[in-house]
């Protein structure tokens, strides 16, 4: 019954068997451009935005300063020549009411002054304030009286500090004249007593800065467009990068979609075989044998020489368990009690036995309770050979775990096996170390000596790595599985450990140097002495990392300080940038 399923007429009752989950909604595709284009277009303009914006607030920011500064000077200027002739009026102005104050004498002779002081000036305006906040002279006569108490620049310049804004007016009363579509700064200055720091008044200016305001907008619109050049420009450098991508991007998507047309097809097609399979296994297998209820075989057909080694009249007579290996006895002689207590069918079950003439081999069974069956009155027990399938799982299983070069463990079982590990550290508050090596000089073995070479000195050196790890408990590190398990190599000259139940992180230290020494020994390829050394470098949790890519990604960083620093040494990972 060695006949592959393909030789066999399939059952029209299994064409129709669909891979699970093969209806399901495929999600759609991933359009890079169509985002890139409407997320960039936005991010260049908001950016144009932002930069011009700071650009021109940074512009009348410096305007402000610079016309307050300004305006300080004028006021001191004025101070000093007016300010001794009126200071007497201004404090004597608060038993004025309004009207008295707008027709009092000293108004007309201070606004002579002001106007004398402040002749071929810019200044448009000047107010003063008493320390109450009122209006007790100003170029418009008409403001005089007011109260600006809460004015929040007023209550700056009382408190001693000059306080400015720039504003547009689209009409403003000047000294001679109303002005029209203007942009004025204006600054309150405190005017303080002579010889002292307390403030006495405080002076209003208002000067006119239209030009340097438009130059401010001339120059904003300037920075608008030569910021949207640039980012148009880079934009469009961009878009044909991105549009690459999405084009590869789509190709990748069409070749993935045809690999899992052919996958589900190829799991139909597995499904279908093993459905035909079992049907002949139940029906014709490879060896039957019939037992009586308490497991003793009453029948076999003559190839069960060919499957157990024994010939038909040693194996009528005899318990199937007694032809099992240990430790499968056990569960076997368990099947077939349930096989017995049950009508309807039991699953099949796997199980070693010892073959006389190829030695241990693997069967499986399937049993088919008869024993109410008038024409049988027995259990029925199709077996067949399964070593070959079994060993070729499990090189199926161990490539994809193991590297076939090295034998040690590749990243996927390396990330389970950390996984594990930390979850376990989490759990027990423990410490566990992850080491990052990579070899010095190999990469001249290779272009001296060959990649053949280069392979037998990457198989010496993962075989001192598991000697290492097999030194023993000393440091009473958890072992996960096995030493291969907790060593992995990245690819190349790379590799990583796995240090589990750490006492002290100083105890991965120690197990850095013995690898450093192990590693550093000469090495005998094609009958010449070649040496190479390593770099390594340390993470440990939780300190150094909550997760395996984070603590790998650390322990690199280690690993190129560990070069930087001479090579052939380790270092454990720290902030500073490598």
């Amino acid at each position: 019954m060695d006949q592959s399923a393909s030789e066999q007429p399939q059952a029209p009752a299994l064409q129709s068997a669909a891979a699970p989950g093969e209806a399901a909604a495929e999600r759609p595709p991933f359009r890079l451009l169509r985002y890139f284009s409407a997320a960039s277009l936005l991010a260049m303009a908001v950016a144009t935005v932002v930069l011009t914006l700071l650009h021109e607030r940074l512009a009348e920011r410096d305007l402000i300063e610079a016309r307050q500064q300004h305006h300080v000077t004028l006021t001191r200027m004025a101070a000093n020549t007016l300010w001794p002739h009126f200071s007497a009026f201004v404090r004597s102005s608060a038993a004025l009411d309004h009207k008295a104050l707008q027709s009092h004498p000293e108004v007309a002779r201070l606004r002579e002054a002001v106007m004398r002081e402040l002749a071929g000036t810019d200044v448009l305006k000047i107010k003063i304030y008493d320390l109450a906040g009122r209006t007790v002279f100003s170029t418009e006569a008409r403001q005089i009286g007011e109260d600006q108490s809460q004015n929040a620049g007023f209550v700056s310049a009382r408190g001693g500090k000059p306080a400015s804004e720039l504003t547009h007016r689209n009409q403003f009363s000047a000294f001679e004249q109303v002005v029209v579509d203007i942009d004025v700064v204006s600054s309150y200055v405190p005017i303080r007593r002579a010889g002292s720091d307390a403030v006495e008044a405080v002076f209003e200016i208002y000067s006119d800065v239209s030009p340097l305001a438009s130059r401010i907008r001339d120059t904003r619109n300037t920075v608008t467009a030569s910021v949207s050049t640039i980012l148009l420009a880079l934009y469009a450098v961009l878009f044909f990068v991105v549009r690459h991508a999405d084009r590869v991007m789509r190709r990748q998507e069409l070749q993935r979609s045809r690999d899992e047309v052919s996958l589900r097809e190829a799991r139909r097609e597995i499904a279908r075989s093993e459905e035909f399979h079992r049907a002949l296994i139940e029906h014709s297998s490879d060896a039957v044998v019939i037992l009586d209820a308490d497991g003793t075989v009453r029948y076999a057909t003559p190839n069960v020489l060919r499957i157990v080694g024994e010939p038909e009249a040693n194996v009528i007579g005899s318990a199937l368990a007694a032809h099992v290996c240990e430790p499968d006895r056990k569960a076997v002689a368990e099947w077939l009690e349930a096989s017995v207590s049950r009508r309807e069918p039991v699953g099949p079950i796997g199980f070693e036995c010892e073959h006389s003439g190829t030695g241990r081999r693997y069967l499986e069974a399937a049993a088919t309770n008869l024993l109410s069956h008038p024409a049988v009155r027995g259990m029925v027990v199709n077996m067949r050979d399964v070593t070959e399938r079994r060993q070729a799982e499990m090189e199926v299983r161990r490539l994809a775990l193991y590297d076939s070069l090295t034998g040690l463990a590749k990243r996927d079982l390396y990330a389970e096996q950390t996984r594990k590990a930390i979850a376990q550290a989490k759990r027990y508050g423990e410490q566990l170390g992850v080491l990052f090596l990579d070899l010095d000089g190999f990469k001249s073995i290779n272009d001296t000596l060959g990649h053949d070479a280069g392979d037998l000195v990457l198989q010496g050196v993962a075989a001192r790595l598991r000697e290492v790890l097999r030194e023993g408990d000393t440091l009473g590190r958890l072992v996960l599985h096995k030493p291969e398990d907790q060593i992995a190599r990245l690819g190349g000259d790379e590799f990583t450990i796995l240090l589990s139940r750490l006492k002290r992180a100083e105890d991965a230290g120690a197990v850095a140097r013995r690898l450093l020494e192990a590693v550093a020994r000469p090495y005998v390829v094609n009958g010449q002495p070649v040496t190479v050394t390593v770099s390594i470098g340390l993470a440990v949790f939780p300190q150094d990392g909550s997760d395996m890519e984070e603590l790998l990604r650390r322990a690199d960083d280690a690993m190129y300080q560990a070069k930087q620093q001479g090579k052939n040494t380790y270092r454990f990972y720290t902030e500073a940038p490598r």
